[in-house]
């Protein structure tokens, strides 16, 4: 997967571009306060850049300004806060990791996993009854489904404490 991304965010003093070709990984390190989070957080799409362009594989993601030596720029510059492009958070396909991955301690792997269809946040697994929730064994289904995607099926009854940090990650994610 590859990304370029310049991201301009004024108010924050950020002003970065970033090339990162297919398969490479990367790391980003700065002084605390730097911007390393800002920009994350802007091709993840949770922080909106000032200026600048997010290109994931090809897919523009974020595009406010076509000038001023973006890579592929395109046509005339727009003006600030005009994007042509901005897709949502839950349509670009990126997962930003909190350096804690917020697990209720008090449920089972499951039982966090399952917490949001039971709470109406079933998304694209379905939605039913009252305010979108579903129900315990849908929610069960749909929690089981999630960790199988990330390699946690095996963790499903474990408490979060008794999880490694990227296992409380991977479950985060689903």
């Amino acid at each position: 997967m590859s990304l370029h991304a310049r991201v301009v965010v004024d108010a924050r003093g950020v002003d970065v571009e970033i090339d990162i070709p297919d398969g490479q990984t990367v790391a980003l390190l700065g002084a605390n306060g730097s911007g390393k989070s800002t920009v994350l957080g802007a091709i993840a799409g949770l922080v909106r850049p000032d200026h600048g362009r997010i290109v994931v594989d090809g897919r523009v993601l974020f595009d406010a300004d076509a000038s001023a030596g973006s890579a592929g720029a395109g046509p005339a510059p727009r003006a600030s806060h005009t994007a042509r492009v901005d897709a949502p958070p839950h349509r670009r396909g990126i997962a930003l990791l909190a350096q804690q991955p917020l697990l209720f301690p008090h449920l089972t792997v499951r039982e966090n996993v399952a917490f949001s269809p039971r709470s109406g946040g079933a998304g694209r697994a379905g939605r039913a009854g009252r305010a979108g929730r579903v129900g315990r064994a849908a929610a069960r289904a749909i929690a089981d489904a999630r960790l199988a995607e990330v390699g946690g099926l095996a963790w499903a009854g474990a408490m979060p404490h008794q999880l490694s940090g990227g296992q409380a990650q991977r479950v985060a994610i689903a």
